[in-house]
Formats: structure tokens, sequence, C-alpha cells
């Protein structure tokens, strides 16, 4: 989810096709920029609909450097077979990002994120904020790590803090395979460390359970009971 917050800088003030399917088009009367169905090299797994508006829009062609802040987002986020996996319903980003022959590097800040999962789940994003997610498209297939990336998100019940330790690596539509996430529930003694392998497994160690050390696969059915208890 919190990968939405670059594919809008990435999409701000653009007008046409999009790379993989849709379209973008932005309006310079109202600020306003609309996504349908839009696709990216950079986040080929998921097509982006809706719309947002960009202020104190700049681009240096030279240097490669694009800064913006958008607000009011409205945007849903379905899969490859256009079948909606959540929703951004508001929020505000602030940030900048740059485009080299090698990479992009994105840069951004928001006091505020609010998304949808399925019927009834709510994810509140406060404070995010990433210092650089260094995209690179190598043969055909982006090449993403995100590096000190921090945010807290509340559920309506518990309020967590979410830190990247390590930088996280995903390459093309594959899981992570590699880098590692610290997870602290807000009046928990104890954090939850997770890190992320090249066999399509993680490993959680510590947490309130006081389990110790535990790896699984991304396809255990214990995982997936999980993120679909997220998104019910």
């Amino acid at each position: 989810m919190v990968q939405t917050a670059p594919l809008l800088q990435l999409t701000s003030g653009a007008s046409g096709s999009c790379p993989s399917g849709g379209n973008a088009r932005f309006d310079a009367s109202t600020q306003i920029e609309t996504l349908a169905a839009c696709g990216s090299k950079q986040f080929p797994e998921h097509l982006y609909s809706g719309s947002f508006t960009v202020s104190n829009l700049s681009k240096n062609n030279a240097s490669g450097l694009t800064t913006m802040s958008i607000g009011t987002p409205s945007i849903t986020v379905a899969n490859a077979s256009s079948q909606t996996e959540f929703s951004l319903e508001s929020g505000d980003i602030g940030g900048y990002f740059t485009d080299s022959d090698t990479a992009d590097s994105y840069f951004f800040a928001s006091n505020s994120l609010i998304f949808k999962a399925g019927q009834v789940s709510r994810y509140v994003l406060s404070n995010a904020g990433s210092t650089s997610i260094v995209i690179a498209i190598l043969n055909g297939q982006p090449d993403r790590s995100t590096n000190n990336l921090v945010f807290t998100t509340n559920n309506g019940k518990d309020t967590w803090q979410v830190q990247v330790m390590s930088p996280v690596h995903e390459a093309g539509t594959a899981r992570p395979d590699r880098g590692s996430l610290l997870i602290t529930r807000l009046g928990a003694t104890q954090a939850l460390s997770v890190s992320f392998g090249t066999n399509n497994n993680l490993t959680l160690s510590g947490g309130e359970d006081g389990a110790g050390s535990r790896t699984f696969n991304w396809s255990d059915a214990v995982v997936q009971a999980a993120l679909e208890a997220g998104r019910k």
C-alpha cells in the first residue's frame, strides 16, 4: 500500500498512455491528475485508477528532478486481472523523484494516508516517509530497493510503528527476497523483526508472544490467512 506514494509521484503532471496499459491525464487548469487503469514499468503488478490534486509541480529535465505536492487522492488499486485489491481514500504526499539512465529514486513524506482493503478493513498511516526508494529496470523487469522507510499505522484498534532496518529488495512481481522490518505495537514491550529470504520465505523473530524465531513461506496457509484477515 505504501508503494502507492511513489507511483502517484511518478504520474504527477503526466498525460498520455501509461507504459503498461491505461492512460493518465493532467488538467493544468484544475491541477487534477486522473488515472484510468494506469500500469507502470516500476509497479507492473498493479493498475491505478482515480484522481488526485497536484501543486508545486516543478520539473528540471536537465537533472531529471521532479518535485510536487499531492493532495485529496482517491485511487483504486487493482491487480493485473483488474480485481480491486485496495484503495487510497485520502491523504497527502510531498516530495520529489529523480530519473536517471540507471534508476529512479523517490523521496517522500506524508502526514496521513487512509487505505481501505476489502469491505471493512481501514488503515490510517501517519508520519510516513522514505529517504530513498530506488527502482531500476533490469531485463525489462523492475528491481526495487526500499531504504529508510518508516510509518505508523492504525487499524482502528491497535497502532504499530513499522521501520525498514535493512533495504527491502523486490524483483519484478516477486515477494521481497532480502531486507528486514522492525514492527512495534504501541504499548508493547517486545518488537517483532521480519526478515525476507531468497526462497520465497520470511522469518519472524521476537514479538509479543515470545515464540522465538519462526520461518514461513509466503504460500503457507497461516500466512495467507493472515493476509486475508487484513483485507476482509
